[in-house]
């Protein structure tokens, strides 16, 4: 009785245990939709692409994680009250599109950002937005494999998950503090930038309607609090099965 009395308590203490409200994984996943090229400022929309691991139809998948304690407010849009701007260093990068896998072991500290809007007016429409882009300048050939061919010169790639509501509910706020769950967006866009400087040539990958999730990471002192609850449950069970064995003469 004692231990499923402890057990009780564990389980109440595990669901009354905050999580990790600072970090987040934010994944998205869809299909190519559309690949265009800029070529010294010529625009494509219909390329013809050659030995590319990436085609129209696709899959992709995106992920990332993102510490909201750890970032940078920056002083873009200071005098409008409904847009903030926040810097931030990309963790644990995953994306996929079609034959083209990309995992950085580490990226550019700066360029990242988070931008979000609160009841932002643009043009005829108020839209609030959660936007994140990643962005990667190594500016040197880096890497052997791009999805495309780029050639050689000063590369950089980015990575765009663009979350619009054009009804202007979905956020309260335009503060780090509160990130919303992207089935509230009523619009949620990916794109995908691969640039080499030196020849200003230009690939863009897009997609839209995709699922979107954004999840809270749960603290090590909240996995350490889950795993004891669930070793007492275990014990509590264990202590039950052999209390109601019965024992004949």
């Amino acid at each position: 009785m004692r231990l499923s009395l402890y057990a009780v308590a564990a389980c109440a203490l595990i669901s009354a245990y905050p999580v990790s409200a600072a970090k987040y994984v934010v994944k998205a996943s869809g299909t190519v939709e559309r690949i265009a090229t800029v070529d010294n400022g010529v625009v494509n929309l219909n390329p013809v692409l050659i030995n590319n691991l990436t085609n129209a139809g696709d899959r992709i998948s995106f992920s990332f994680e993102i510490d909201t304690s750890d970032v940078t407010l920056t002083s873009l849009y200071d005098a409008d009250p409904s847009i903030n701007i926040y810097y931030f260093t990309p963790e644990n990068i995953s994306l996929s599109m079609g034959g083209y896998n990309y995992k950085p072991s580490r990226i550019s500290p700066t360029g990242s950002s988070l931008q979000l809007w609160n009841g932002y007016s643009s043009g005829s429409n108020t839209v609030d937005m959660q936007s994140f882009d990643v962005f990667d300048y190594p500016f040197s050939d880096s890497k052997d494999v791009y999805p495309f061919q780029i050639g050689s010169g000063n590369i950089a790639e980015s990575i765009g998950l663009n979350l619009f509501d054009f009804t202007a509910t979905a956020r309260s706020s335009d503060l780090i503090s509160e990130i919303v769950d992207p089935s509230k967006f009523g619009s949620r866009s990916f794109s995908y930038g691969l640039l080499n400087s030196t020849t200003n040539l230009f690939y863009n990958v897009t997609s839209s309607n995709l699922v979107v999730s954004i999840s809270p990471v749960p603290e090590p002192a909240t996995w350490a609090m889950m795993l004891v609850g669930f070793g007492m449950i275990g014990a509590s069970t264990r202590y039950r099965r052999r209390s109601s064995k019965t024992t004949y003469a």
